[in-house]
């Protein structure tokens, strides 16, 4: 297999590690690793990409990385701090330096033992053309990328020809994908042919092969030209399929690069006038190429099913809509034809969706676990706490936790002491395993505890685990919530699970009660939970919510003939749940806010009455109304004569740009609320 087995660190970022490299065990798995800014993380990430990325570069250009006196330098700098061959003078700068480099080295472990490093000087000690194949089917995407993309003034188009360079063609082939070179490889040839033109007209203005090299280069730049073109159609197509089919995201919004003003040779011919006064033209020593524009094009389809063009569409969408185009793009580069399957390849993301909210997290994180995972092992990295525990919550949901290696990695206590790397695999069940084998039973129970507490929770709705002032239920409780609500979801709890946790109950709820834990009674009883969080966990999964409207919205409603509204606020979710092939639409609850007949604040239309202080503030302080409550309410007024569809047409959604009725129409709920 050639998936990665392990990672070995030496003296390079934040892995000081003295004559011992630091080792990262990924044991064939993907990886999920927690950090926070400064503690290693990124060092690995960029310990893979210095490694992989050299199959692409010169010995010299790999070179520089473990060259203290290179701006580029990635060696550790504490490890420098520490070397006695070379100083630092009051300035910071590094003199005297010898062989400062010669423990520096990143090392990878494959499954099938083979090793692949490269050391100071850019050398391979093992097998570059795995190096270079891997490289070839793998990728690595960091969140600078997506801060490219709106980076832009209003007043500017959204020109990603430096994005492109940089993060685009190191994966686009010459030849339409048939070549053995990138196209940055191909680029940086054109580039490097200039600089070795311009030293040759600096010997002698009249270079005898000056024209035929403009002809070749030019020749070179418009197969450049095609392969691009090329590459930007496949682009196009394959992003919008992305955008719709892979991210699932449905609005009106479709997008494409156009490559403006295509690279060029640029040669800047002088004239000269000698001392007879006769004028000749002599070849310019500044030849150069342009600067392309790759300008991002957004349109909107209209009403008719025709398209606008969106002109700066970074004063029309927000941040997280062009980070989601912005990542259909990027995510265009893993379709199958751009990247074949081939063993091992990898896709290695550094804090990919910082700039996301969480539910637009939730939609890429879907893709990334449900297609791309498929094919690639997923390294990935953020220093997000709470979205590490999102993310670990979801590869549980899918049962896929044993493909997995979950760490955090936490910078030393000194800043010379290497950052410190902690499995974070084992969950509450797997360290009461470990204390049950110990015969340690008392601490076993106590992770029991936890664990059937959290499989127990996680199952419930979050507006269900508290109570109305914020403090948490005990254990009893929620197992009775999560009774009734698989029941509503049409699973009832089987007896012999009741059973199991009314037996165990004592046991798991209070086991300081029991003078000794270490009794065989007590093991038996210990034995029948671990039971009960087996049964839980395999055939009771966590419910699939579909969120229609998330909790903390204000909806208005505004009666078409009459001066009337009426305002209230979700308290949970408006959501569809779903499990064990059922799904329920659940209802929010709702909070009263206000409402007003003829200007008259919290009159009620059809006797005329005002209500009172204490009236109002008792409709106000009530939570347990639904929407459907309120909708009936609504309908007992006589005066108003409000219907099912009244209702539904003329309720708004405050600061949204949608409608009600428009978002019940799109999640195909309509009929269903049109029933209440």
């Amino acid at each position: 297999m050639s998936n990665i087995d392990k990672v070995r660190i030496h003296n390079f970022k934040a892995f000081y590690t003295g004559a011992e490299p630091e080792e990262i065990k990924l044991n064939g798995k993907h990886l999920l690793m927690y950090g926070e800014n400064g503690s290693g993380k990124s060092s690995i990430y960029w310990a893979l990409y210095t490694l992989f990325q050299s199959e692409t570069k010169r010995a010299d250009e790999i070179a520089k990385y473990f060259t203290p006196t290179h701006d580029e330098q990635l060696l550790n700098f504490n490890y420098l701090n520490q070397r006695p061959d070379f100083e630092i003078d009051a300035e910071g700068k590094i003199t005297n330096p010898t062989d400062i480099g010669k423990n520096a080295e990143i090392e990878v472990l494959l499954e099938d033992s083979t090793s692949l490093k490269i050391d100071k000087d850019g050398n391979y000690e093992s097998v570059p053309n795995k190096i270079k194949e891997l490289n070839r089917h793998s990728d690595f995407i960091t969140h600078r990328l997506l801060v490219n993309f709106y980076n832009f003034r209003n007043s500017e188009k959204i020109d990603l020809w430096e994005v492109f360079v940089r993060d685009f063609l190191p994966f686009l082939r010459i030849n339409k994908g048939n070549g053995d070179i990138t196209l940055w490889e191909n680029f940086s040839e054109l580039q490097k042919d200039l600089v070795t033109n311009d030293e040759k007209l600096r010997r002698t203005s009249k270079h005898p092969n000056h024209k035929a090299e403009q002809e070749r280069i030019k020749k070179e730049i418009e197969k450049f030209n095609e392969d691009l073109e090329y590459w930007i159609g496949r682009i196009n197509t394959i992003a919008n399929e992305v955008y719709r089919n892979e991210l699932k995201i449905k609005d009106n919004i479709a997008f494409f690069l156009k490559y403006e003003n295509p690279l060029r040779f640029e040669d800047s011919s002088l004239n000269i006038i000698d001392k007879n006064g006769v004028k000749s033209v002599s070849p310019s020593n500044h030849a150069s190429l342009n600067v392309p524009n790759l300008v991002l094009n957004i349109r909107r389809q209209n009403n008719d099913g025709t398209y606008s063009l969106i002109h700066r569409p970074q004063s029309y969408l927000n941040e997280a809509k062009i980070t989601q185009i912005a990542l259909s793009l990027r995510f265009s580069l893993l379709h199958e034809t751009i990247k074949p399957t081939y063993p091992g390849q990898f896709l290695a993301l550094d804090d990919l969706l910082i700039s996301l909210d969480m539910s637009n997290r939730d939609i890429v994180l879907n893709a990334i676990l449900n297609i791309y995972a498929k094919r690639f092992k997923i390294y990935f990295f953020t220093h997000e706490k709470s979205y590490y525990d999102f993310c670990v919550f979801k590869i549980e949901q899918k049962k896929e936790k044993k493909d997995w290696e979950i760490m955090e990695i936490h910078s030393g206590e000194t800043k010379i002491e290497k950052p410190v790397i902690i499995q974070s695999g084992l969950n509450y069940y797997d360290k009461a395993i470990k204390y049950f084998k110990a015969k340690d039973y008392t601490t076993s129970s106590l992770y029991l505890r936890k664990e059937l507490e959290k499989l127990v929770i996680e199952r419930l709705p979050e507006e269900y685990t508290k109570t109305i002032d914020g403090q948490f239920h005990n254990l009893e409780h929620y197992w009775k919530l999560f009774v009734e609500r698989y029941k509503m979801l049409g699973k009832n709890i089987s007896e012999e699970i009741k059973d199991y946790f009314k037996q165990s109950k004592l046991l798991i709820l209070n086991p300081a009660a029991h003078h000794n834990l270490n009794l065989p009674v007590y093991k038996l009883e210990l034995e029948r939970v671990f039971k009960l969080v087996e049964k839980i966990y395999d055939e009771y999964p966590i419910p699939q919510l579909t969120i229609f409207m998330a909790r903390g919205m204000s909806l208005i409603f505004k009666h078409p003939s009459i001066d009337y509204s009426f305002k209230f606020e979700l308290l949970s979710d408006f959501r569809n749940v779903g499990a064990l092939g059922t799904s329920i639409l659940e209802l929010p609850k709702c909070k009263i806010l206000h409402w007003q007949f003829q200007g008259v604040d919290f009159c009620i239309p059809a006797s005329g009455r005002i209500l009172s202080e204490n009236e109002i503030e008792k409709n106000q302080n009530r939570k347990d109304d639904r929407i459907d409550d309120i909708l009936r309410n609504l309908k007992r007024d006589t005066l108003l004569n409000i219907t099912n569809e009244m209702f539904v047409e003329n309720l708004f959604i405050e600061n949204s740009i949608w409608s009600f009725n428009e978002v019940i129409e799109k999640a195909n709920i309509k009929d269903k609320i049109l029933a209440l």
